[in-house]
Protein backbone atom coordinates (compact mmCIF):
# COMPACT_ATOMS: atom_id res chain seq x y z
CA UNK A 1 0.00 0.00 0.00
CA UNK A 2 1.45 3.35 -1.03
CA UNK A 3 1.16 6.14 1.52
CA UNK A 4 0.30 9.51 0.12
CA UNK A 5 2.24 12.52 1.37
CA UNK A 6 0.11 14.88 3.44
CA UNK A 7 0.40 18.65 3.04
CA UNK A 8 -0.71 21.18 5.61
CA UNK A 9 -0.99 24.89 4.92
CA UNK A 10 -0.70 27.02 8.07
CA UNK A 11 -1.70 30.61 7.34
CA UNK A 12 -0.11 32.72 10.05
CA UNK A 13 2.34 29.84 10.17
CA UNK A 14 5.33 31.62 11.62
CA UNK A 15 3.57 33.87 14.11
CA UNK A 16 3.46 32.88 17.76
CA UNK A 17 0.42 30.59 17.49
CA UNK A 18 1.34 29.25 14.04
CA UNK A 19 4.88 28.45 15.19
CA UNK A 20 3.55 26.44 18.15
CA UNK A 21 1.15 24.57 15.88
CA UNK A 22 3.87 23.80 13.32
CA UNK A 23 6.22 22.49 16.00
CA UNK A 24 3.49 20.28 17.48
CA UNK A 25 2.71 18.83 14.06
CA UNK A 26 6.37 18.20 13.35
CA UNK A 27 6.85 16.53 16.73
CA UNK A 28 3.98 14.17 15.90
CA UNK A 29 4.94 13.44 12.27
CA UNK A 30 8.16 14.09 10.34
CA UNK A 31 6.69 13.14 6.95
CA UNK A 32 3.98 15.81 6.70
CA UNK A 33 4.92 18.68 4.43
CA UNK A 34 4.28 22.03 6.09
CA UNK A 35 3.67 25.29 4.25
CA UNK A 36 4.10 28.26 6.59
CA UNK A 37 2.28 31.16 4.99
CA UNK A 38 1.91 34.83 5.75
CA UNK A 39 2.62 38.34 4.51
CA UNK A 40 6.38 38.18 5.19
CA UNK A 41 7.60 34.68 4.24
CA UNK A 42 11.23 35.60 4.95
CA UNK A 43 10.29 35.81 8.65
CA UNK A 44 9.42 32.10 8.57
CA UNK A 45 12.52 30.80 6.81
CA UNK A 46 14.43 29.92 10.00
CA UNK A 47 11.42 28.04 11.34
CA UNK A 48 11.01 26.18 8.04
CA UNK A 49 14.67 25.08 8.22
CA UNK A 50 14.27 24.04 11.85
CA UNK A 51 11.21 21.91 11.05
CA UNK A 52 12.59 20.25 7.90
CA UNK A 53 10.23 19.26 5.10
CA UNK A 54 8.70 22.75 5.38
CA UNK A 55 8.58 25.85 3.20
CA UNK A 56 7.25 29.38 3.40
CA UNK A 57 4.73 31.05 1.11
CA UNK A 58 3.23 34.49 0.62
CA UNK A 59 -0.43 34.86 1.59
CA UNK A 60 -2.11 38.16 2.41
CA UNK A 61 -5.82 37.63 3.01
CA UNK A 62 -6.45 41.35 2.41
CA UNK A 63 -5.52 40.59 -1.23
CA UNK A 64 -7.66 37.44 -1.31
CA UNK A 65 -6.60 33.81 -1.32
CA UNK A 66 -5.66 31.72 -4.34
CA UNK A 67 -5.66 28.02 -3.53
CA UNK A 68 -4.31 27.29 -7.03
CA UNK A 69 -0.89 28.68 -6.02
CA UNK A 70 -0.39 25.51 -3.95
CA UNK A 71 -0.22 21.89 -4.95
CA UNK A 72 -2.78 19.64 -3.28
CA UNK A 73 -3.54 20.73 0.30
CA UNK A 74 -4.98 18.22 2.80
CA UNK A 75 -5.54 20.62 5.69
CA UNK A 76 -5.72 24.40 6.05
CA UNK A 77 -4.98 25.80 9.51
CA UNK A 78 -5.89 29.42 10.10
CA UNK A 79 -3.67 30.83 12.86
CA UNK A 80 -4.59 34.47 12.26
CA UNK A 81 -7.64 36.70 12.13
CA UNK A 82 -9.53 35.70 8.99
CA UNK A 83 -12.37 38.18 9.45
CA UNK A 84 -13.65 37.53 5.91
CA UNK A 85 -13.69 33.74 6.43
CA UNK A 86 -11.75 33.27 3.19
CA UNK A 87 -9.87 30.21 4.42
CA UNK A 88 -12.89 28.37 5.86
CA UNK A 89 -15.00 29.10 2.79
CA UNK A 90 -12.19 27.95 0.48
CA UNK A 91 -11.86 24.76 2.50
CA UNK A 92 -15.61 24.04 2.41
CA UNK A 93 -15.93 24.76 -1.31
CA UNK A 94 -12.93 22.55 -2.14
CA UNK A 95 -13.50 19.65 0.27
CA UNK A 96 -10.40 20.42 2.34
CA UNK A 97 -10.21 19.89 6.09
CA UNK A 98 -9.85 23.14 8.04
CA UNK A 99 -8.96 24.15 11.59
CA UNK A 100 -9.38 27.75 12.69
CA UNK A 101 -7.85 28.92 15.94
CA UNK A 102 -8.26 32.68 15.92
CA UNK A 103 -11.94 33.49 15.47
CA UNK A 104 -14.32 34.88 18.02
CA UNK A 105 -17.59 33.09 18.71
CA UNK A 106 -19.71 35.51 16.68
CA UNK A 107 -17.48 35.02 13.61
CA UNK A 108 -18.50 31.36 13.34
CA UNK A 109 -22.06 32.17 12.21
CA UNK A 110 -21.14 32.96 8.60
CA UNK A 111 -19.52 29.57 8.17
CA UNK A 112 -22.48 27.86 9.83
CA UNK A 113 -24.75 29.61 7.34
CA UNK A 114 -22.54 28.51 4.43
CA UNK A 115 -22.73 24.96 5.79
CA UNK A 116 -26.51 25.06 5.42
CA UNK A 117 -26.18 25.72 1.69
CA UNK A 118 -23.07 23.72 0.75
CA UNK A 119 -22.16 20.15 1.49
CA UNK A 120 -19.33 19.99 4.02
CA UNK A 121 -17.29 17.01 2.84
CA UNK A 122 -14.19 17.38 5.04
CA UNK A 123 -13.72 18.02 8.77
CA UNK A 124 -14.13 21.62 9.88
CA UNK A 125 -12.91 22.49 13.38
CA UNK A 126 -13.63 25.78 15.14
CA UNK A 127 -10.89 25.79 17.75
CA UNK A 128 -10.55 29.52 18.31
CA UNK A 129 -13.19 29.89 20.96
CA UNK A 130 -12.42 26.81 23.00
CA UNK A 131 -13.01 28.80 26.19
CA UNK A 132 -16.77 28.87 25.70
CA UNK A 133 -17.06 25.64 23.73
CA UNK A 134 -15.39 23.33 26.22
CA UNK A 135 -17.43 24.57 29.15
CA UNK A 136 -20.63 24.26 27.13
CA UNK A 137 -19.93 20.60 26.32
CA UNK A 138 -19.12 19.76 29.95
CA UNK A 139 -22.29 21.47 31.19
CA UNK A 140 -24.41 19.76 28.53
CA UNK A 141 -23.13 16.35 29.59
CA UNK A 142 -23.60 17.04 33.29
CA UNK A 143 -27.08 18.53 32.79
CA UNK A 144 -28.37 15.46 30.98
CA UNK A 145 -28.75 13.68 34.33
CA UNK A 146 -31.28 16.18 35.71
CA UNK A 147 -35.02 16.27 35.04
CA UNK A 148 -35.24 20.05 35.58
CA UNK A 149 -32.66 22.85 35.64
CA UNK A 150 -33.47 26.45 36.57
CA UNK A 151 -30.04 27.93 35.87
CA UNK A 152 -26.41 26.98 35.29
CA UNK A 153 -23.32 28.95 36.27
CA UNK A 154 -19.91 28.22 34.78
CA UNK A 155 -16.53 29.84 35.10
CA UNK A 156 -13.31 29.66 33.19
CA UNK A 157 -9.83 30.63 34.31
CA UNK A 158 -7.56 32.36 31.84
CA UNK A 159 -3.91 31.40 32.38
CA UNK A 160 -1.66 34.39 31.69
CA UNK A 161 1.21 31.96 30.97
CA UNK A 162 -0.72 30.36 28.09
CA UNK A 163 1.30 31.18 24.94
CA UNK A 164 -1.40 33.04 23.03
CA UNK A 165 -0.79 35.25 20.04
CA UNK A 166 -1.22 39.02 19.95
CA UNK A 167 -4.77 38.80 18.55
CA UNK A 168 -6.02 36.82 21.53
CA UNK A 169 -4.03 38.95 23.97
CA UNK A 170 -5.83 42.04 22.65
CA UNK A 171 -9.25 40.34 22.70
CA UNK A 172 -8.97 38.55 26.06
CA UNK A 173 -11.18 41.03 27.90
CA UNK A 174 -13.89 40.52 25.28
CA UNK A 175 -14.24 36.79 25.69
CA UNK A 176 -13.46 36.36 29.35
CA UNK A 177 -15.79 39.10 30.56
CA UNK A 178 -18.96 38.00 28.72
CA UNK A 179 -20.73 34.75 28.11
CA UNK A 180 -23.16 33.95 25.31
CA UNK A 181 -26.19 32.07 26.58
CA UNK A 182 -29.68 31.14 25.49
CA UNK A 183 -32.51 32.03 27.85
CA UNK A 184 -36.20 31.65 27.07
CA UNK A 185 -35.41 31.18 23.38
CA UNK A 186 -33.25 34.32 23.11
CA UNK A 187 -29.46 34.64 22.77
CA UNK A 188 -27.93 36.99 25.36
CA UNK A 189 -24.44 38.24 26.23
CA UNK A 190 -24.02 38.20 30.00
CA UNK A 191 -21.25 39.84 32.04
Amino acid sequence: MELQEKRILIVGGYGQVGTNIARLIRKADNAIELILAGRNPQKGELLAKELNHAETAYVDLEEGFNLAQFRKIDLIISALDDHSNILRETAILNGIACITVSELADQVSTTAFLGLHKTISAPLVFAGHWQAGLLTLVVKQMASGFSSITHIETAGLYDEKDPVGPLVAEEVSGFVGKALMRQNGNWLYVD
